[in-house]
């Protein structure tokens, strides 16, 4: 080897070796740490996570609401726990900041404050509510196998349960016209008529997702 290809070479392997030393320190900048139910967690199983308006994380699992607040965890559990579970599958905050939480059981819960409130439906969705999301100043909520609901801004509830007979929702997502429902046959795609109040189905988005 040439004197000068010897130094290019020594010159790359030091430059090399200066990055994987420099990465290897910024990696020993992150420390972890782990949070379980022996430390406060309402339950070991996490299923989501979301930080509202105030910094405070709100963790939702299989067996109660917690909230961190850097510190240590605050939990929440139903009133009622011989016939229900706090089973948190979904979560969304809207506009205003507001935390929305759906039950594994199709129960709704809305953060007043601090505290998460059980909202009652008319119609009870009965099945996991997999999706929340907003369109139009309402809150909508995907449910398994009982349909969407949706909660205006005044508090009332309209179920819509037709259009996803023998259909299983599993997401739901809105854009500037339409309300974008994903199922077991296909992505479905809804225009809501705020005149009528109904939910007009376009057609399939495609087959299979």
């Amino acid at each position: 080897m040439k004197q000068s290809g010897k130094k290019q070479f020594e010159f790359f392997c030091f430059i090399l070796f200066s990055l994987c030393l420099s990465l290897t320190t910024v990696a020993d900048n992150y420390k972890t740490k782990y949070f379980t139910s022996e430390k406060g967690l309402a339950q070991d199983y996490v299923q989501n996570l979301i930080q509202d308006n105030r910094g405070f994380l709100w963790v939702g699992t299989n067996n109660g609401l917690s909230r961190f607040d850097g510190m240590q965890f605050v939990n929440f559990f139903p009133k009622d726990t011989a016939s229900n579970t706090y089973d948190i599958t979904s979560n969304f905050k809207d506009s205003k900041g507001i935390i929305w939480f759906g039950l594994n059981n199709g129960g709704i819960l809305k953060l007043v404050g601090s505290t998460p409130v059980l909202i009652s439906p008319e119609k009870p969705l009965n099945s996991s509510v997999k999706g929340i999301t907003e369109s139009g100043g309402a809150i909508w909520f995907a449910s398994q196998s009982n349909g969407v609901l949706k909660i205006d801004s005044s508090g009332k509830t309209t179920l819509f349960s037709e259009a996803f007979k023998d259909l299983l929702v599993f997401s739901i997502l809105t854009d500037e016209n339409n309300i974008l429902v994903g199922t077991n046959e296909g992505l479905l795609v809804f225009n809501f008529d705020k005149t009528s109040g109904a939910l007009n189905i376009k057609g399939w988005a495609f087959d299979e997702i």
